[in-house]
């Protein structure tokens, strides 16, 4: 892209440039996609699209002027634009990754249900077991062996005891 500007900007001024518009399609939001995963690279080249198609709409908006990429243009102008635009990108960066690390936090405390209790498998806080007929709530992370029977209340605790039948 930058090429192109150059090459626009590098011709005799007695030539009138062109802007190189591309009629780029918008791209879509990547719904879903989570910066957590370092490998994932969609986020960032969805951005990269986002970007060129906003600079194509710009050259296009300008080209209808009918002004060339040298016409018209104030450098303040430019350098005030660009700096709002980094602003922009640096707060709404931060902003993310607070809400980031925000959803984190409440999926890890997220409340789960796990079925019957197993004594060979451990339990991250929250899990939910059925032991004895009574619901229990783990409160932190629970090794291998530890029952919920009461005996334990700093790991389990007791959500629904059993009822009786009939």
């Amino acid at each position: 892209m930058l090429q192109e500007v150059n090459a626009a900007i590098a011709k005799p001024q007695h030539s009138v440039a062109t802007w190189p518009v591309r009629n780029l399609p918008r791209p879509e939001y990547p719904a879903g996609i989570r910066v957590a995963n370092p490998n994932d690279d969609r986020l960032h080249e969805a951005r990269a699209a986002l970007i060129d198609y906003f600079i194509d709409v710009a050259y296009k908006a300008a080209g209808e002027s009918g002004d060339g990429p040298m016409q018209n243009v104030a450098l303040l102008d430019l350098m005030s634009l660009h700096g709002e635009v980094l602003a922009t990108t640096e707060w709404s960066g931060l902003r993310m990754r607070e809400l980031e690390s925000r959803v984190a936090a409440i999926e890890a405390d997220a409340t789960v249900f796990r079925g019957v209790f197993q004594r060979s498998l451990p339990y991250r806080k929250g899990s939910l077991v059925v032991c004895g007929g009574s619901l229990w709530c783990a409160l932190r992370s629970v090794e291998e062996g530890i029952v919920p029977d009461g005996s334990t209340p700093d790991h389990w605790q007791l959500c629904v005891k059993k009822g009786d039948l009939g």
